[in-house]
């Protein structure tokens, strides 16, 4: 059973960058098409930042219904959530007359929507709890034939320590990782805008409960391989 979550190491990579950018802090031409121009394509981008992620969630077989039903609402579609907003947006971008309006209008983008700093990071940490979790029901579904092996085997010291070890392993995987996509969830562009600090403390914290989890679990694996070889 390989536990990877790719998307862990690259959000810890970029997370400094996309949450210490100053909102509204791109420098704009002393130009209104070109200022125009350079909006739209931050709006474009997030727009397809949301649609990729919005395939991501549908195409998920861990992630919890509840779980979905949450973050596909934030993203929304050409009608509701940040995806009909930001169309909103562009449109407002598109009449306007002045290169200060654009500039408020990407002012609005980046702290309103925060679709980098914030809805991007808690989805990734959603989906990797919640894959965590859907490891961690299997595995626990693997106690009843684990203590059934080791008692046809006479319960021998070590399977029985390498039982107890799994336990302690899924026990310690359940707690790293049992809260965060709750937590995740409650994140908000405008909690981040109180607390910018706070916020990215505490995505990069989950992403090392999630890491702490993946490594308990690998060693539950271990110690699960460890069970049959002792006790057979």
């Amino acid at each position: 059973m390989k536990i990877k979550n790719k998307s862990a190491l690259a959000v810890a990579a970029v997370v400094p960058l996309f949450l210490g950018s100053t909102a509204g802090a791109t420098s704009l031409p002393n130009n209104l098409a070109q200022s125009q121009a350079i909006a739209q394509i931050q709006i474009s981008n997030r727009i397809t930042r949301l649609d990729n992620l919005t395939n991501r969630v549908n195409i998920s077989l861990t992630i919890t219904a509840s779980d979905r039903s949450a973050l596909l609402a934030i993203y929304g579609n050409s009608s509701t959530g940040d995806i009909a907003d930001l169309n909103a947006l562009s449109a407002k971008v598109a009449t306007e007359t002045t290169v200060s309006g654009v500039q408020t209008d990407l002012h609005t983008l980046y702290s309103t929507y925060r679709i980098y700093a914030v809805v991007a990071p808690q989805s990734d940490l959603v989906l990797a709890a919640d894959t965590e979790t859907s490891v961690i029901n299997v595995m626990t579904g693997l106690e009843p034939g684990l203590s059934a092996i080791i008692k046809s085997g006479g319960s021998t010291s070590a399977a029985t320590a390498d039982y107890n070890q799994y336990l302690a392993d899924i026990s310690a995987a359940q707690t790293d990782v049992g809260s965060i996509s709750s937590q995740a969830l409650g994140l908000t562009p405008a909690l981040f805008n109180q607390d910018r600090s706070g916020t990215i403390t505490l995505i990069q914290s989950d992403w090392k409960s999630i890491k702490a989890g993946q490594a308990s679990l690998l060693a539950a694996r271990a110690e699960i391989d460890a069970i049959i070889t002792s006790a057979g």
